[in-house]
């Protein structure tokens, strides 16, 4: 029995370390391919790769329309359908067309439209650190590269691959735009570092419209009390920095835009309480841009699994 055993964990490993190294060869060959590809095909690929998404991925999808139900009930199943479909598209064409500016980062600037950068700016001169406050809205990643480009540090929070050799092709690729970034993994070395950054006056890139698994707080989301990432508020809170929403949108002919809003109102205190009304104030700027523009966010997350509801509301 020991021996199976054994022979099942080697296998495991083997079959794991197989997995990871195609992977990586295979993201190899797409940073090597996709950018001599003209832009405009990199659009009609990502039409293409979104409807074969939409076709295979059905428990994403599945999950992302019962959670358009709860967010937005008015809609028409119908209504709610032709959103996913679009969503589909837009998560195809974030992926392609990351990996096609990493291979033009010269376009950046002229592709990628940047509105509302003076509002970073006000904060920054103000002598503290800025907590850009995003989400899984438009190309998130091509907001970061974007913002990378301008003359201030800036770093943002990023998911970094767990295989080593994975994440040093990520992040050579991100740190050839000026971006800074940081694993979020482990969490507390992850918060000691963004307040590092913050303290020294710069500029950190957060988003926060996932489920917070623990140590999050219940805040309103489209009616519903749900878990959310309590660390940006505490980092903005902690540091005297100055919360700035901003959010990137998919535009027609590979276009993209950035749209950088004034900043928020936010609490002095640090302690939970504070740290709670931040974390509602900063959750309810991204309900607004969601409700405004519901094909551009991502709802394929499991952000209302831990729901609560409100007394005027309806499951």
């Amino acid at each position: 029995m020991r021996l199976k055993r054994r022979f099942r964990k080697a296998r495991k490993r083997l079959v794991r370390a197989a997995k990871i190294w195609t992977g990586r060869q295979l993201l190899r060959a797409v940073l090597g391919v996709l950018p001599r590809l003209p832009l405009g095909w990199i659009e009609r690929l990502s039409e293409w790769a979104g409807n074969i998404a939409w076709h295979v991925r059905k428990s994403d999808w599945r999950r992302a329309l019962g959670n358009m139900r709860l967010a937005l009930p008015d809609l028409s199943a119908e209504e709610r359908v032709e959103i996913c479909k679009r969503v589909a598209r837009n998560l195809a064409r974030n992926a392609l067309d990351l990996v096609w500016f990493v291979g033009h980062p010269d376009q950046v600037s002229n592709l990628v439209r940047l509105e509302g950068l003076e509002h970073i700016r006000s904060a920054l001169s103000k002598g503290k650190g800025v907590v850009v406050l995003s989400a899984h809205f438009g190309n998130f990643m091509m907001l970061c590269l974007r913002l990378a480009t301008e003359d201030f540090p800036f770093s943002a929070v990023i998911n970094m691959p767990k295989d080593p050799k994975t994440a040093a092709i990520f992040k050579r690729c991100q740190e050839g735009f000026g971006m800074h970034p940081i694993d979020r993994s482990p969490q507390w070395a992850s918060f000691r570092e963004c307040l590092k950054r913050l303290n020294n006056g710069e500029v950190v890139c957060l988003i926060m419209d996932e489920e917070a698994r623990k140590g999050g707080v219940f805040v309103d989301f489209f009616g519903y009390q749900v878990p959310t990432p309590k660390g940006p508020a505490a980092l903005a809170i902690r540091s005297g920095a100055e919360v700035v929403p901003a959010f990137a949108y998919n535009l027609p002919g590979g276009r993209q835009k950035i749209v950088v809003q004034p900043s928020l109102d936010m609490p002095s205190d640090y302690n939970d309480e504070s740290v709670r009304q931040a974390t509602a104030v900063m959750t309810k700027a991204i309900e607004a841009v969601v409700r405004k523009d519901p094909e551009q966010w991502s709802w394929i997350s499991h952000r209302w699994r831990k729901r609560l509801v409100k007394d005027n509301n309806v499951s």
